[in-house]
């Protein structure tokens, strides 16, 4: 008896030791990758956007404007297609729209080394997300695009072939895009080159969130994919976009620069 109370004890004291690892590794691998990606990154030194945004609406029902410094949006949309509330600054392919100008172009190419590119966003959901009864799954993202001349003839008004490269950079998703695509066209829109990385989430209500990350990488990555020679940005846009949903944000930083 009291060698299976003391065997019994023996199994419970490794199973606590065990969990006790298990948590202590995980904690440490969390403050590797806080150290590593995010507290690592060297602060931005000089801005491509400029002070000067222009807020839309596209295709849906809402507001988007800039008011003291923050960013306020609202969008509804309970159609299968996209729509979205945004800021923009630059100047979009196809010779659609011009936008306030950046404040300075960049350029990564796919074979030499890069400067460091970063992204800086600090903001809010503030209204659960409202998903509307659709065929098609909803969608509600809240994130940031990079429209860029790949020596593909970017403002052509040809969409029937791709002239321009887009890379979306997600601050918050849908749960099913777990991390990275590449695709090409847009609904009918377009047949441009498109990639997508997910860089956070969101998931709490009137809760700010800090994000900061590098991005020159990816637009490596989808150069290397697309066997593309360079981007160079002509666009930055940042928005919230929704399709059968609703939701809004308010935003307090939405910088890119370079280290």
């Amino acid at each position: 008896m009291l060698d299976e109370i003391e065997e019994l004890l023996d199994e419970n004291i490794e199973s606590l030791v065990n969990s006790a690892f298990f948590i202590i590794g995980a904690l440490g691998a969390y403050a590797l990758y806080r150290w590593l990606f995010a507290e690592s990154l060297p602060a931005i030194k000089e801005y491509i956007t400029n002070e000067i945004w222009q807020s839309e609406m596209w295709r849906a029902e809402g507001e988007s404007y800039i008011r003291n410094g923050l960013w306020y949006a609202y969008v509804k949309n309970p159609s299968y297609i996209y729509g979205s509330a945004l800021i923009s600054q630059g100047v979009h392919a196809h010779q659609w729209v011009t936008f306030p100008p950046l404040r300075k172009e960049v350029t990564i190419y796919r074979d030499e080394p890069s400067p460091i590119l970063i992204v800086e966003f600090i903001g809010k959901r503030t209204m659960p997300i409202k998903k509307y009864s659709i065929g098609n799954t909803a969608w509600n993202s809240v994130g940031m695009c990079l429209w860029g001349d790949v020596g593909l003839d970017y403002d052509s008004s040809d969409t029937t072939k791709p002239h321009a490269l887009v890379i979306d950079f997600y601050f918050d998703a849908p749960t099913f895009l777990l991390g990275f695509y590449f695709s090409q066209g847009s609904n009918t829109i377009d047949n441009d080159y498109r990639s997508g990385l997910k860089i956070g989430s969101m998931p709490n209500i009137n809760q700010d969130y800090h994000f900061r990350a590098r991005i020159d990488t990816w637009i490596q990555r989808t150069l290397e994919h697309y066997n593309l020679p360079y981007f160079t940005i002509k666009l930055v846009q940042f928005y919230i976009e929704v399709k059968g949903s609703e939701g809004s944000i308010e935003v307090k930083k939405f910088d890119v620069g370079l280290a």
